[in-house]
């Protein structure tokens, strides 16, 4: 009870700052407005952006029941439909899911698909997908670029429990770097 008001204050309290940018814009450039109309639209976006993201986590929750009952085809079901309306999380797990047969075949290329889709904004997508390009790709400059580009994109995460890690594999590939320009200089 006390997390669905809390929802309930949240959807208020947005649409209350979303009210006060409309305010403020039309304020700034000088529009006519009717305050009772403002409110109610930006209520109304609120309230439905507020209850896609809510309906997004549910489905997620029910994906994660789904594999702790084994049931895993409805488990990659679920994944897969939220992975394909650009749900990071989901992108991350359907990758996974791929990668070890979970509810489906395994298959390496869309693992890498969907790994990379999801390493745009997904902290532990950007640190599995240094990690498992390391190991998957031949040895070399090209192959280190890349792993450092994704680990520069991970220790952006100041907050996220493996940081301190993610900062030690940058440094040794700096290192491995480092040593690859040394060795490869005309």
């Amino acid at each position: 009870m006390i997390k669905i008001l809390l929802n309930i204050v949240g959807v208020f309290v947005c649409a209350t700052l979303f009210f006060l940018v409309v305010v403020c814009y039309n304020y700034v450039f000088d529009k006519e407005q009717d305050f009772l109309v403002s409110y109610v639209i930006t209520f109304a976006i609120t309230t439905v952006i507020f209850v896609w993201s809510s309906y997004e986590r549910h489905l997620l929750n029910k994906a994660q029941s789904a594999l702790n009952r084994h049931d895993y085809q409805t488990a990659f079901a679920i994944t897969e439909k939220l992975a394909k309306k650009d749900h990071h999380e989901a992108q991350f797990n359907l990758s996974l899911m791929y990668r070890d047969g979970i509810g489906t075949a395994k298959d390496d290329s869309q693992f890498w698909y969907w790994l990379e889709k999801s390493a745009v904004v997904d902290a532990d997508a950007q640190l599995l997908y240094a990690n498992a390009y390391l190991q998957n790709h031949p040895y070399g400059k090209e192959t280190l670029e890349v792993v450092r580009r994704y680990l520069h994109k991970f220790i952006q995460h100041k907050k996220h429990p493996r940081q301190p890690e993610g900062l030690e594999q940058l440094a040794r590939i700096e290192q491995l770097l480092d040593i690859e320009r040394k060795n490869h200089r005309p």
